[in-house]
């Protein structure tokens, strides 16, 4: 179960994780990219799972101490470590089936990552809405704001189409090993190696995610164009937080358009 930190926590201690919440959320990507990076995938899984797991009990240090992530355990984390506990286990418990279980690592992985992210985003508990929790720049009444809500689900389905491309070409590498044990460089390079993958289609989807965030900031036509799509919602929400800044920001808008 999860656990939820006061609605809006912080105090002199909220320092802390605004010096920590950057490194902390490149770190909670790190399990993804030693499972890749590490030749041994015996010491790539287990490497993996032990750092999901130093980052399990850093967030919830500070969600103890600070209030930050509003939100433990965080959905991301949870799905490394469940995914990497079980290959860690597979891995050192028959060590007779090594190419085996290797040549699916690379799919278990960004498939059940894939899987996981879905059912989660699905039941409510979408990983990007983790982050947005996690940002001490929002108040807990703006986590509900019908843009934030909507730029929330787009980010989710961009990071669900960046992790089903990543399962599906290790599908194919998986496949294709079951055929032919011995498959050419260009083919192990192209489909069956972690790394390159990973770090391609992540690189690839940090900048999407950056593009689309910076545009957000920069132009406000476009933030015009999304609000438009929910006046009502709009309406509603600045009504049940009449004492939020952008409740007030939005009456103060409301009363220059009708002078």
């Amino acid at each position: 179960p999860t656990t939820t930190s006061p609605a809006d926590p912080g105090g002199p201690r909220i320092g802390v994780w605004k010096v920590a919440r950057v490194p902390l959320g490149i770190l909670g990507w790190v399990p993804l990219i030693l499972a890749g990076a590490v030749p041994d995938y015996r010491v790539a899984v287990t490497s993996a799972l032990g750092v999901a797991l130093f980052n399990q009990l850093c967030i919830y240090a500070l969600h103890r101490l600070t209030g930050f992530p509003r939100i433990w355990p965080r959905t991301l984390d949870s799905i490394f470590t469940v995914l990497f506990l079980a290959l860690t286990i597979a891995a050192w418990a028959d060590q007779s089936r090594d190419e085996e279980i290797e040549a699916w690592t690379g799919f278990v992985i960004n498939g059940g990552l894939f899987l996981g992210a879905t059912i989660a985003g699905l039941s409510g508990h979408s990983f990007i809405k983790d982050e947005m929790a996690s940002n001490e720049r929002f108040t807990q009444a703006q986590l509900s704001h019908p843009v934030l809500l909507h730029t929330t689900r787009v980010m989710l389905w961009l990071w669900l189409g960046v992790f089903g491309l990543m399962a599906l070409v290790s599908l194919v590498g998986g496949v294709r090993d079951l055929f032919e044990p011995k498959p050419s460089s260009q083919f192990v390079y192209a489909f069956s190696n972690p790394a390159y993958l990973t770090f391609v289609v992540l690189i690839a989807g940090g900048a999407a995610t950056g593009l689309y965030t910076w545009r957000m900031r920069a132009d406000r036509k476009f933030i015009t164009a999304i609000a438009s799509r929910y006046q009502r919602e709009l309406e509603a929400w600045a009504e049940a937080n009449p004492e939020d800044p952008w409740a007030k920001l939005k009456h103060e808008e409301d009363a220059n358009t009708l002078t």
